[in-house]
């Protein structure tokens, strides 16, 4: 029978580990002494801490080393960490590839593409809205105002509209209709 010291030593956890780990009941002592106190393990029980030294070492929490010391499929319980892993793994190459991309040219390059547009009267109009379902409510009822405001006029086809998100909690709508000039023969 060795000692706490003498086993914390030999499996490589500290004192402080295995008195966790019993007091979670992964690792129990084979013998407590009454009068002492002292704790005492069994050599065999080194397979039991390597095994919970090394299922730490790749992550798994209490609860799943618990789990698989319970009699769960070890397999499942790996499987489901390598997912989460492999999630974690493409956040982190996401993260770094653009941490790369600015570190390597510190200046944006942007293509700009001129077009030219013929001369029209534009619409315009912004608003916040505080639920982005209300949009559907908000873009007819701006094109029935348009055309209360301007009889004369008439939206040329396609409309263009354009939505900006300057934070997370409100959305910020602009419409621009480009409006022609009815003749009277129109």
């Amino acid at each position: 029978m060795l000692k706490i010291g003498e086993f914390s030593k030999l499996s490589y956890l500290t004192v402080k580990a295995l008195r966790f780990y019993e007091k979670e009941k992964l690792l129990v002592p084979a013998l407590i002494d009454e009068w002492t106190g002292y704790r005492f393990y069994e050599t065999s029980q080194l397979v039991a801490a390597a095994k919970i030294k090394a299922y730490r070492q790749l992550g798994l929490s209490i609860d799943e080393i618990k789990a698989i010391c319970s009699g769960t499929d070890v397999r499942k319980i790996l499987s489901e960490k390598a997912k989460a892993l492999s999630a974690q793994r493409e956040e982190i190459d996401v993260r770094l590839s653009i941490i790369n991309h600015i570190l390597e040219d510190d200046k944006m390059k942007y293509q700009i593409t001129e077009k030219i547009i013929p001369a029209a009267i534009v619409y315009y109009s912004e608003t916040i809205l505080e639920n982005y379902q209300d949009i559907m409510q908000w873009i007819p009822s701006l094109g029935e105002e348009l055309k209360r405001l301007n009889p004369h006029m008439k939206c040329a086809e396609p409309a263009y509209e354009f939505c900006e998100y300057p934070d997370n909690t409100r959305i910020k709508i602009f419409r621009s209709d480009t409006m022609k000039r009815l003749r009277p023969e129109e």
